[in-house]
Protein backbone atom coordinates (compact mmCIF):
# COMPACT_ATOMS: atom_id res chain seq x y z
CA UNK A 1 0.00 0.00 0.00
CA UNK A 2 1.06 3.54 -0.81
CA UNK A 3 1.59 6.18 1.46
CA UNK A 4 0.88 9.73 0.11
CA UNK A 5 2.28 12.58 2.16
CA UNK A 6 1.81 16.02 1.28
CA UNK A 7 2.92 19.42 2.92
CA UNK A 8 0.61 22.97 2.53
CA UNK A 9 1.59 26.44 3.83
CA UNK A 10 -1.42 28.14 5.01
CA UNK A 11 -2.11 31.56 6.60
CA UNK A 12 1.48 31.64 7.53
CA UNK A 13 1.33 27.85 9.18
CA UNK A 14 3.22 24.76 7.59
CA UNK A 15 0.66 21.72 8.17
CA UNK A 16 1.38 18.33 7.12
CA UNK A 17 -1.08 15.70 6.05
CA UNK A 18 -0.44 11.78 5.06
CA UNK A 19 -3.13 9.39 3.79
CA UNK A 20 -2.77 5.71 1.82
CA UNK A 21 -3.81 5.19 -1.37
CA UNK A 22 -5.46 7.23 -3.16
CA UNK A 23 -7.16 4.93 -4.71
CA UNK A 24 -8.13 2.92 -1.94
CA UNK A 25 -9.53 5.72 -0.11
CA UNK A 26 -12.89 7.27 -0.27
CA UNK A 27 -12.23 10.64 1.87
CA UNK A 28 -9.69 13.31 3.25
CA UNK A 29 -10.19 15.30 5.51
CA UNK A 30 -8.15 18.57 5.81
CA UNK A 31 -8.67 20.84 9.16
CA UNK A 32 -7.61 24.53 8.03
CA UNK A 33 -7.47 27.64 10.43
CA UNK A 34 -9.00 30.47 8.41
CA UNK A 35 -9.30 34.42 9.97
CA UNK A 36 -9.43 32.57 13.38
CA UNK A 37 -12.01 29.70 12.40
CA UNK A 38 -11.32 25.87 12.32
CA UNK A 39 -12.67 24.82 8.56
CA UNK A 40 -12.77 21.09 8.21
CA UNK A 41 -13.30 20.04 4.56
CA UNK A 42 -14.08 16.34 3.49
CA UNK A 43 -13.71 15.66 -0.07
CA UNK A 44 -12.27 12.82 -2.38
CA UNK A 45 -8.96 12.86 -2.66
CA UNK A 46 -8.66 13.69 -6.43
CA UNK A 47 -10.73 17.07 -6.00
CA UNK A 48 -9.76 18.19 -2.84
CA UNK A 49 -6.52 20.12 -3.88
CA UNK A 50 -8.60 21.79 -6.45
CA UNK A 51 -10.98 22.69 -4.22
CA UNK A 52 -9.19 24.09 -1.93
CA UNK A 53 -7.29 26.21 -4.77
CA UNK A 54 -10.53 27.54 -6.35
CA UNK A 55 -12.08 28.58 -3.25
CA UNK A 56 -9.44 31.17 -2.87
CA UNK A 57 -8.24 30.23 0.91
CA UNK A 58 -4.93 31.64 0.31
CA UNK A 59 -3.68 28.30 -0.54
CA UNK A 60 0.00 27.60 -0.86
CA UNK A 61 1.08 23.61 -1.78
CA UNK A 62 4.79 24.27 -0.67
CA UNK A 63 5.54 20.11 -1.37
CA UNK A 64 3.79 17.16 -2.22
CA UNK A 65 5.02 14.07 -3.44
CA UNK A 66 2.92 10.77 -4.87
Amino acid sequence: MSLYQGQYSFAGKSMLWLDTDVDAISSLTMQLTYNGLNITKVETCRTAWAELRTNHYDFFMTNMSF
